[in-house]
């Protein structure tokens, strides 16, 4: 019996920390793998609550302070929710079981009583991993040759390396999706380097050497970006005098300015038509976001369908994701989850700042700096990518792990340091309350529209992308669509979204003077929307009118698209439709754009 407790004795510190880093994963693969099964995916939720229901059970507390939890917990219920608006729940399950999951493992790690250096190294060998396993396999991946001259280089780089070992490739990872990963235990890799002697540093260099190569290959200008701002305020922290910190950083920028005007010099062209494209998805996913500001139109691999059909009126996917976290976010689970996501940075950084001003310097200190560095360089990262909430779940883990780390080492160092206290968020919170309904009673007219707007889009996105529909069904879903629509109009008569979508939905049934009358609306409230330009432009080509549709079709700044279109359109209307005053016109408005 003495033995048997001494083996307990042993095991049960390593077994209980093991168990309950087990236990969020279940929940984590099902949504990676995409494992839709309602069975395996509510015993993988119970599997990830376990340890917090045992934990409450015998302790009668359930976490240490996470700091971040209120927002987590608005992010996770809108996710849930956004199941019922999402027009098909099985593309947006996955990406809600791996946001799930990860609030789980966050959750797990803030708790936990591994120390944060032991964390630190442990996501470091992680992504070391699938660092060896990018740089050797990169020569089997199946992407796409380089067009960009400053990109050849590197691929060329990447493909004398990338068939090291024989081909085992099991997966392709995104390129983004690998930096991702990646560029967080790049920064937790300097802290190891730093606070480690001997061999151990040289194993740590080492790693730090791989990470760096695999993260260089990926050719990810939006990780470097987040790297270069996380070194920078790294630099700065770690310069006591002011004097040397405005030196230090007049000489940073002035290098990172000038390699960025060398940079633009050698790849002008490229770089401004890759910035004028980015710019033009930001500009449509916000208004994209304006019809459904309540509900989000649901994770996962909805976007590109409902992006194409409602913004670039086509009807084949061109984009997956609005490549930004902060869009993504919104677009996905609506404007209380990019809230809920702002909240979180907000808290987060305040006990950054909390701990920063109380902790002596020491080597814990450097892995907390190191982690919530990391930290910056994902939500940086994410102003120009979003790959751990789009195609790319894998990614998903390793920011809310950093989260966790950042948070644990920060208790580690400051146990004392405490959320704001309960009178001052007390009246916070009826601060905002009360402006909340300020707001409400100001502009409550604009908001019931827009919320009936919502519903409409949502009904209009069910009835021409939900699965297995009766034409009869689809019909009634627009049917309520409208109605929700025409809802809106009676509430707020200049309502943009009500006017463009019963525009489209006219142009759809080719009531095109009925579309001209809505989308003339929706022009005169959202002159630079490029979905207006192109929809109102479109009827004024049908109903002949050129002149008015050639000047908003210039206002775009994808002339050649829209000339392709037109060819397209003039053939549609000749072979299905047998107008041929309808494709005579298309043609006509293409040959039109092509006279400079």
């Amino acid at each position: 019996m003495a033995a048997s407790h001494r083996y307990l004795q042993r095991v049960m510190p390593v077994a209980v920390p093991v168990a309950q880093f087990l236990a969020p994963l279940p929940l984590i693969f099902a949504g990676i793998l995409d494992i839709l099964n309602p069975k395996v995916a509510a015993l993988a939720g119970l599997t990830a609550l376990a340890p917090w229901l045992l934990k409450w059970a015998r302790t009668g507390r359930v976490s240490r302070p996470l700091v971040v939890g209120i927002p987590l917990t608005v992010l996770a219920v809108t996710a849930v929710v956004s199941l019922q608006t999402a027009y098909y729940a099985g593309n947006s399950l996955p990406t809600v079981l791996t946001l799930l999951g990860c609030i789980a493992l966050f959750a797990t790690i803030v708790n936990t009583n591994i120390p944060p250096r032991k964390l630190a190294a442990g996501l470091a060998l992680i992504a070391a991993i699938l660092a060896v396993y990018f740089v050797t396999q990169y020569a089997y991946f199946p992407y796409p040759a380089e067009n960009e001259p400053w990109q050849r280089p590197i691929t060329a780089l990447a493909l004398a390396t990338g068939a090291i070992l024989p081909n085992v490739a099991f997966f392709v990872p995104h390129v983004n999706g690998v930096a991702a990963f990646l560029q967080g235990a790049l920064l937790l890799n300097l802290a190891l380097v730093r606070g480690s002697q001997n061999r151990q540093r040289f194993f740590w260099l080492a790693v730090f050497v791989l990470l760096g190569y695999a993260l260089l290959i990926t050719g990810s200008r939006g990780s470097w970006l987040g790297l270069a701002v996380a070194l920078f305020i790294w630099g700065m922290l770690w310069l006591s005098v002011r004097v040397k910190r405005v030196g230090v950083a007049v000489v940073i920028g002035g290098g990172l300015a000038t390699l960025a005007l060398l940079w633009a010099l050698l790849t002008f062209s490229s770089l401004a038509q890759a910035a004028q494209s980015r710019f033009n998805l930001y500009l449509s996913s916000l208004y994209l976001l304006a019809d459904y500001p309540f509900t989000g139109i649901g994770p996962g691999k909805g976007f590109g369908l409902i992006y194409s059909r409602y913004q670039l009126l086509i009807n084949h996917v061109f984009l997956t994701y609005p490549h930004n976290l902060y869009l993504t976010v919104g677009l996905s689970f609506g404007l209380p989850g990019l809230l809920a996501l702002l909240w979180l940075m907000v808290n987060f950084f305040r006990f950054v700042i909390q701990v920063e001003l109380a902790a002596a310097p020491s080597p814990q200190k450097m892995v907390f700096r190191a982690a919530w560095l990391a930290v910056v360089a994902q939500f940086t990262h994410g102003l120009l990518d979003a790959t751990q909430f789009a195609g790319e779940l894998w990614a998903m883990p390793m920011l809310f792990a950093l989260l966790g780390l950042a948070i644990l080492a920060g208790h580690t160092l400051h146990p004392s340091t405490k959320t704001v206290p309960a009178k001052i968020r007390w009246a916070v919170a009826g601060g905002l309350a009360i402006l909340l309904l300020l707001a409400g009673g100001l502009f409550q007219q604009q908001l019931r529209a827009a919320w009936y707007a919502n519903l409409g889009a949502v009904a209009q996105t069910r009835a021409d992308f939900a699965p297995a529909l009766s034409e009869d069904e689809q019909a009634a879903f627009r049917r309520q669509a409208a109605g929700y629509f025409h809802r809106a109009l009676q509430i707020a008569p200049h309502q943009p979204t009500a006017h463009l979508r019963l525009g489209l939905l006219a142009l759809a049934d080719r009531k095109f003077e009925t579309a001209k009358e809505h989308l003339q609306q929706a022009y005169a409230v959202q002159p630079h929307n490029p979905a207006v330009l192109k929809a109102l432009g479109l009827t004024y080509t049908w109903l002949g009118q050129p002149d008015q549709a050639e000047a908003l079709f210039r206002q775009r700044s994808d002339l050649p698209a829209i000339k392709s279109e037109l060819d397209t359109w003039g053939w549609w209307w000749q072979e299905k439709y047998r107008r041929t005053d309808l494709a005579k016109q298309a043609k006509d408005m293409a040959q039109r754009l092509s006279v400079e």
